[in-house]
């Protein structure tokens, strides 16, 4: 394994090697135990001892970790790049690491929330349909030169004038810009609007990197050191990276005033190997190819299975896929709030673990001003109101007059059938008519156009910007996103007070929202009329050997999230 096997010899063969040796082991052992020369219990104890647990060896493993050390390459997976200009890449590996290189003027923080990254502050006119942005003096590219204003034009000028760029539909209410002078950038705004910053997380890239799509620089943490078509791309480390001179007013903790000396990044060179779509990328980290891999959604059932190894360690984070039931606001056969709250409460007593091979966290709607990350509730710790007598005295009574209740999920989704169909045994049991169709995907979605329904199981991808407000109204601000990738009004939800109330809400400015009460009025409506019932997101991870010390935890729209910190250790 290059770079880390400088430093030591693969615990992932050692951990092979120990496996095999066990299971030797155990064979003799049995054998032994047969002739009646060893009990039994000898074997459980022979496996406790070689192994003793996954948790105890990492607790073992840390406890000899020195702490930050800098130095060393690692090695990280990627499907083969169709462009390195990362305003163009539709490649989620190379979005990846191309953000250790390009950065953006505003970053999402852990909490969903922006914060000012190559701009050093934001402002909006008392009107709000005026937003101004100030860059950081201190940038500079990879070359030594400095950024202005005008390489954030030049970055805007090819957004928009690719709309299949990924971030084309962030700038969808910026109706105009300018550089002010080499500092300042001016945004004209379609309509006020509180996510504005949101809107400037796109990364800035060098003028040169439209015309020569394989040719990239920028100011990040990295630079490109070599680049083998098709093969591999080294990055390696940007001694000058302007963080370094202003990270204490970035950061809550005091890193830098207890070790002054300590220049981010700590890896010295970062290798990103690549690999056919086809490639499984947890079998080329077994094999030792590499050492980070990523476990996507529709492999996330391995997210268990390793992270008992103690020889790996799994960074798992909440995927942006998120599942709900919509309830049909126009339904007759849903009109009694009873019933409602009788569904949102059996959903919420679900054990997900007993119908879902894969991991997830269940999560409250995420309503604004926080987004999902800040209701994401532990799957083992729920508790749901099993003892609300108004709920639970639910019966046959409720449901005369109601020929039939229609629950409806897509066949090419197996989670949402079993999902539909504990949902309507519970109904039976309380005496409701219900018919499960398990629709083709397109009549699925026809179905849900015309609000032909009264339960549905559906699900939507939540964006970087966290204003649901499609979910409940018209988009605020128009959008370009594909419905198939975000969302739309599912149960047909509507009430002009909410829709006053919502566009107050996001014509606000976003330093005001976060202290507003003006909410509680939106949340009073949408409660009353339970539109959605959210039931979980997935989850995803980050696998990396053992001696990769990640100091910080992956982030849904961020994966390599501050990389920089991360070292090898020096156990």
């Amino acid at each position: 394994m290059e770079g880390l096997e400088i430093h030591y010899n693969s615990y992932r063969r050692k951990y092979f090697c120990a496996k095999y040796l066990l299971i030797g082991i155990v064979c003799i052992c049995s054998a032994i135990f047969l002739q009646g020369c060893m009990k039994q219990d000898f074997l459980l104890n022979m496996e406790s001892s070689l192994f003793n647990t996954a948790e105890n060896k990492k607790s073992i493993y840390k406890l000899s970790d020195m702490g930050p050390k800098p130095g060393g390459q690692i090695n990280i997976f990627s499907t083969i790049p169709d462009t390195f200009n990362p305003i163009l890449t539709q490649n989620q590996y190379v979005k990846d690491f191309l953000e250790l290189i390009c950065e953006p003027l505003v970053l999402l923080d852990n909490e969903q929330k922006p914060v000012p990254w190559l701009c050093s502050s934001w402002s909006y006119s008392d009107d709000g349909h005026v937003f101004a942005v100030q860059l950081r003096k201190e940038v500079k590219w990879h070359d030594g030169t400095r950024l202005t204003s005008f390489d954030v034009i030049n970055t805007l000028d090819l957004i928009f004038s690719n709309k299949a760029s990924i971030y084309r539909p962030l700038l969808n209410n910026i109706a105009a810009y300018e550089a002010k002078d080499f500092e300042n950038i001016i945004f004209h705004l379609k309509k006020p609007y509180a996510f504005t910053p949101y809107s400037l997380i796109f990364p800035i890239a060098p003028k040169n990197t439209a015309k020569n799509s394989y040719s990239i620089s920028g100011t990040g943490p990295y630079s490109v050191k070599s680049y083998v078509p098709d093969k591999y791309i080294v990055l390696e480390k940007n001694d000058n990276w302007w963080y370094n001179q202003v990270h204490d007013n970035l950061t809550s903790n005091n890193e830098n005033k207890t070790n002054p000396k300590i220049t981010y990044p700590l890896i010295d060179s970062i290798k990103i190997k690549f690999y056919e779509k086809s490639t499984d990328p947890i079998k080329a980290f077994l094999a030792d190819e590499v050492d980070i891999a990523f476990i996507n959604s529709s492999k996330s059932e391995n997210i268990n299975k390793y992270s008992i190894r103690p020889d790996i360690n799994i960074l798992a984070y909440p995927a942006t896929k998120l599942e709900f039931i919509s309830i049909n606001t126009k339904s007759k056969n849903l009109n009694d709030n009873k019933i409602k709250k009788f569904i949102k409460n059996e959903m919420w007593s679900v054990q997900f673990s007993q119908l879902i091979s894969k991991p997830v966290m269940r999560v409250k709607l995420p309503f604004w001003p926080k987004s999902f990350m800040n209701h994401l509730i532990d799957i083992d710790s729920n508790k749901s109101n099993q003892n609300d007598n108004d709920i639970n005295d639910i019966d046959a009574r409720y449901f005369q007059g109601i020929k039939q209740i229609k629950i409806i999920a897509n066949k090419e989704n197996s989670h949402r059938i079993k999902l539909a169909e504990y949902l309507a045994e519970k109904l039976k049991q309380h005496g409701a008519n219900v018919n499960i169709e398990i629709l083709a995907w397109d009549e699925f979605l026809k179905t849900l156009y015309l609000l032909q329904y009264d339960i549905a199981f559906v699900g939507c991808d939540l964006t970087s910007t966290p204003d649901i407000s499609y979910l409940y109204t018209k988009p605020y601000v128009d959008s370009n996103t594909p419905l198939k990738l975000a969302g739309f009004n599912f149960a047909g939800f509507e009430d002009d007070t909410a829709d006053i109330v919502m566009n107050r809400f996001l014509s606000m400015k976003f330093e005001d929202i976060i202290e507003s009460s003006i909410l509680n009025e939106f949340f009073n409506i949408v409660d009353n009329q339970t539109p959605y019932v959210a039931l979980f997101v997935f989850q995803e991870a980050i696998m990396t050997d053992r001696k990769i010390r990640a100091v910080s935890q992956p982030l849904p729209w961020r994966r390599l999230n501050e990389v920089y910190k991360w070292y090898i250790s020096g156990e």
